[in-house]
């Protein structure tokens, strides 16, 4: 951007360098009058910066009038999408959102962003009388949002917000209670497992010591009565967890999947009870400590979902290399070698900071 810049201020006159010079190249609370830039390109770089400026302190307002000053096409769209990332940053999602529908080609990428910027309602828990209106209130307010976005939009956001919404309310709260995950309906309703089990594994497998080897089976317990729900300390701020980017292979495209935190996907069990230990699984993944070797007991699996989640991730917490990972893409299985060659291949396990 800077070195494009400098091309266009080469072509003009030197009083509105200066004034372009002056409004872009300092702090962006202190930008000059946009419209007092002459020179085109310039301008529009301006009222940009303004937008994602306002958008930034949580000034939507702000952030709407400057987009609306720049022309109709593709920077407009690109200053609602810089608009929309930055109010989802600052925790104003439906305001985030109304930015992203109108970001045209940028929409999808800043739906996904805007809804991870979702932030804890620190007064909820999966306790809490309400917790259920809520979510159910949340749902509705986005999509009347998104019903404005381009096809594909709507069903994209929706998935991220509601996947984001839930791990707020059990993530690091201390509470791994699953009766409200089991009374989540329709769309919630896997997020709403994907939630508990994270907070339960947190709970029967502290990240400073060695998952216990019936960690899985200790979460579907709690979540069919079978065992006590734990309770524990809740997180403070940071809750850290390991992610991987979306591994969907052609041959269970048409398996539902959903949204798991830092822009991952995971499949959706053919049951609640599946589900859950799915879910358990990729929970387990999400804690940074634990070791390719919990994944094993399932790599046999009777049931494929299972079967294919956990050589997903036995392949990304093993590694290029492995004879146990060269064993599954020699394997029989044609969708779990698949599944390992692409996690092997396009995705690098990261950790994600979800605030």
């Amino acid at each position: 951007m800077i070195a494009l810049l400098l091309v266009w201020a080469c072509g003009a006159d030197a009083p509105t360098v200066n004034v372009a010079q002056e409004a872009l190249a300092v702090d962006p609370a202190e930008l000059s009058d946009c419209e007092a830039i002459e020179f085109a390109e310039l301008r529009t770089t301006c009222q940009v910066s303004s937008a994602a400026h306002a958008a930034a302190m949580g000034d939507d307002q702000g952030a709407w009038d400057a987009c609306m000053t720049v022309e109709e096409g593709l920077w407009r769209e690109e200053c609602h999408f810089r608009a929309g990332e930055e109010l989802g940053r600052a925790g104003r999602v439906i305001k985030a959102l109304s930015h992203c529908v109108r970001a045209g080609q940028f929409s999808r990428n800043c739906v996904t962003h805007a809804g991870w910027g979702l932030p804890p309602n620190r007064s909820l828990d999966p306790l809490s009388e309400d917790a259920l209106k809520e979510m159910l209130d949340l749902q509705k307010r986005v999509a009347q949002v998104l019903s404005e976005g381009r096809p594909g939009v709507a069903g994209e956001g929706m998935d991220v917000v509601l996947s984001r919404a839930w791990f707020n309310l059990y993530y690091g709260t201390g509470v791994s209670d699953p009766n409200l995950a089991r009374e989540a309906p329709g769309e919630h309703a896997a997020h709403a497992r994907t939630a508990f089990a994270l907070e339960a594994v947190r709970q029967v497998a502290p990240w400073e010591s060695p998952a216990p080897a019936n960690t899985v089976q200790q979460v579907v317990d709690i979540w069919k009565g079978k065992r006590k729900a734990p309770t524990a300390q809740p997180l403070g701020e940071r809750r850290l967890g390991r992610y991987v980017t979306p591994i969907v292979p052609e041959d269970v495209r048409d398996i539902p999947h959903v949204a798991t935190f830092g822009g991952g996907f995971r499949m959706v069990g053919a049951t609640p009870e599946e589900d859950v230990v799915i879910a358990a699984l990729e929970a387990l993944f999400f804690r940074e400590t634990t070791t390719a070797e919990a994944f094993v007991p399932y790599l046999r699996d009777r049931r494929d979902r299972v079967r294919w989640t956990a050589g997903k991730l036995f392949a990304l917490a093993s590694g290029q290399g492995d004879d146990a990972v060269n064993a599954l893409l020699e394997g029989s299985d044609e969708v779990l070698s698949t599944y390992v060659w692409q996690a092997l291949v396009k995705n690098r396990p990261g950790t994600a900071d979800p605030r």
